[in-house]
């Protein structure tokens, strides 16, 4: 009787919706991220003075990578990201807003 009533618990757990993620281009810490990466991009065309650290954003976007697999992310998912020429243009945007309000 009591493997009875587990064996339904299991079931009920396990045929219960799957927790659904949040689009990626949504979730705060890759948007915080890719933010990150585009100022430093935008500095580094306008400012001769400053050297780009090319390895660290290297690093930096795999860390962003991994942090999207372990939140339950596919590759598909990452990878239409970073592909998405649309959301790479609102961050631009986003980005040059800022650094003209900034001055």
């Amino acid at each position: 009787m009591k493997s009875f009533f587990t064996a339904t618990a299991l079931l009920a757990l396990a045929s219960g919706p799957a927790i659904a993620l949040q689009p990626l281009h949504k979730d705060p810490t890759v948007v915080s991220g890719f933010y990150a990466i585009g100022l430093a991009d935008e500095v580094r065309k306008n400012c001769e003075s400053i050297s780009p650290r090319m390895l660290r954003a290297y690093n930096y976007l795999r860390a962003l990578e991994r942090y999207a697999r372990d939140a339950g992310y596919s590759d598909a998912q990452i990878e239409e990201l970073t592909e998405n020429k649309a959301e790479k243009e609102k961050l631009r945007v986003r980005i040059r807003a800022d650094l003209a309000e900034r001055g």
